[in-house]
């Protein structure tokens, strides 16, 4: 099995006509600069009945066009797509057709005619793509930088807990570390038990980093699993938490989406991608 890290050449982001939404684009613009990946900018008409220029109005054309207009000079490929259907559906299906590596979105949104409420979206999105996604907290009390400035990103965090599901969240965290060139944080909770397969997990994935030139450290972590997780990411500003939807035991528990994933989500002030542990084409770490 490949233990390289997964190439980003392909970003969706999802854009609602809104300024939170917006918030997406300069991590988005962070991530594909260093390598010139594709960013696609991506809005959804909730219906095919009335006609989808129907539905666009002119806040959103105009967003749209002004995103576009304004990556542009540092992004060539940067291209628009508009969607008809189901929000979460068909960014899933759209990312999944144009072989996207990444979807970046805002975690907040406007609602309106289209009512692309990002929140929802997102949280029934990264159920069901196969595809990682990159969740931003929109605020409305902070204004959104340029659009074309990318965000600067210091340090990437990977939960662990010694399951091969957990794992499934090192190809691109690898890879987010060499294009942010960003030390990357090996984290595993020790919750009494000892550290075991945890502590060798991590330590076996940091010595594949820092075999491929990124620096790696391992951290040991006490307490509750989502809010240990979450506290540590508060401690570097700039910080990006990479891990699995769901997991074995400890880091996700649960059999729909991790608990603890939910809880990091909801809970860091970094932004987080949740990685599929199936259906990903990304190789596995284990």
């Amino acid at each position: 099995m490949s233990q390289q890290s997964q190439t980003v050449a392909t970003i969706v982001v999802p854009l609602d006509g809104s300024d939170l939404a917006e918030a997406a684009i300069p991590v988005a613009a962070a991530i594909a600069m260093p390598g010139g990946a594709r960013i696609n900018l991506v809005t959804v008409a909730l219906t095919y009945e009335v006609p989808v220029d129907a539905q666009m109005d002119t806040l959103t054309r105009r967003g749209l066009n002004r995103a576009q207009a304004e990556l542009e000079s540092k992004f060539p490929g940067v291209t628009q797509t508009v969607l008809a259907g189901d929000p979460a559906q068909e960014i899933s299906k759209h990312a999944g057709a144009i072989d996207a590596d990444l979807i970046v979105m805002a975690t907040h949104g406007r609602s309106g005619l289209r009512k692309l409420l990002l929140g929802s979206v997102a949280d029934k999105l990264i159920t069901m793509s196969s595809v990682p996604v990159l969740l931003v907290k929109g605020d409305d009390g902070e204004p959104v930088p340029p659009l074309g400035t990318p965000a600067s990103f210091k340090r990437i965090v990977l939960p662990l807990d010694g399951s091969e599901p957990s794992a499934a969240a090192a190809p691109i965290a690898m890879e987010l570390a060499r294009l942010l060139n960003a030390e990357t944080a090996l984290v595993y909770v020790d919750e009494g038990g000892g550290a075991g397969k945890p502590e060798r997990q991590a330590r076996e994935i940091a010595s594949r980093f820092n075999a491929a030139g990124l620096a790696a450290r391992v951290e040991v972590i006490d307490g509750d699993p989502g809010h240990s997780i979450a506290e540590f990411t508060s401690e570097v500003e700039g910080s990006l938490v990479v891990m699995s939807s769901l997991s074995a035991t400890g880091i996700a528990k649960g059999t729909h989406r991790g608990s603890v994933t939910d809880y990091v989500i909801k809970n860091a002030r970094a932004p987080v991608v949740v990685v599929p542990p199936r259906g990903y084409l990304g190789p596995v770490i284990k």
